[in-house]
């Protein structure tokens, strides 16, 4: 009997995101918009639930789909995830409500908006 891969659900929901509007969020230009940036190799293993981001990548696809596809989703303790966020400032999660955006303050050499695919 097969299984399900371990993060199917997290990946069905990014292909979903995805295939919202297939011209603008390729598997290759979502790798693109995170930092650092990851293959379309990489995002196609996310997707088929074999893989998951690592946890700073995971918030920056929360923030990057607007909460469709959050950090929990990809089997993340939420007690990892707060500890992500106050080293970096950001609020805790409320594990009741994941579907908060995330926004990353990379610095000031980032001044720029972080990646948003329409």
């Amino acid at each position: 009997m097969d299984s399900e891969p371990p993060y199917a659900s997290a990946g069905a929901a990014l292909a979903r995101w995805r295939a919202e509007d297939p011209g603008t969020r390729s598997q290759d230009k979502v790798g693109k918009a995170l930092v650092p940036t990851v293959s379309q190799a990489a995002v196609s293993k996310w997707e088929d639930g074999s893989q998951r981001p690592e946890l700073s990548r995971a918030l920056q696809l929360e923030g990057l789909t607007g909460g469709d596809v959050s950090a929990v989703s990809w089997l993340y303790d939420t007690t990892e995830i707060n500890a992500l966020r106050r080293a970096f400032g950001f609020p805790n999660l409320d594990p009741n409500d994941v579907a908060d955006a995330v926004t990353i303050d990379r610095g000031p050499e980032y001044a720029q908006p972080a990646p948003v695919l329409p």
